[in-house]
């Protein structure tokens, strides 16, 4: 059975960040950032589709998630821990994002309790779909194999 999406809950990225942001586009195929590389931006995806996707080991790929309008990629670069990207981002579509510093984000999140609120639910709420949708793909793959 397919799940209902739930509806993307508006972040005001543009009110709390767009000065400090500035628009990059790119276009369809290319690549915004690869597993591995270091990271010192985010990017709030105003127009395009975007992919996620891991490469194991052995060269085998497995996407993540297709990111749309209104969402974000590159936050893991925020984090207390490593700066390096865990994930590849592919462009599907030509896009347009605002690239924000990961210091203007932390300086933002920090001044900012509303916005900060709104970005940890809206964190919390990707990671639940994102995780569903490779539960789904997962079962899927082995109901074929039987």
């Amino acid at each position: 059975m397919k799940r209902k999406a739930p509806k993307k809950e508006s972040l005001a990225v543009e009110h709390h960040l767009g000065a400090a942001g500035k628009l990059v586009t790119f276009p369809k195929k290319s690549t915004i950032f690869t597993q591995g590389d270091s990271g010192d931006s985010i990017f709030y995806l105003k127009e395009g589709v975007v992919k996620l996707s891991l490469t194991n080991k052995t060269g085998k790929e497995a996407v993540i998630a297709l990111l749309a309008a209104g969402d974000i990629l590159g936050e893991g670069c925020i984090s207390n821990g490593s700066s390096t990207r865990i994930a590849t981002a592919t462009v599907m579509a030509p896009t347009i994002a605002l690239q924000i510093k990961k210091g203007e984000m932390i300086r933002v999140l920090h001044e900012q309790k509303e916005f900060a609120d709104r970005f940890i639910s809206y964190m919390l709420k990707r990671n639940v779909r994102i995780e569903a949708d490779l539960v789904d793909q997962r079962a899927a793959s082995s109901e074929q194999s039987h």
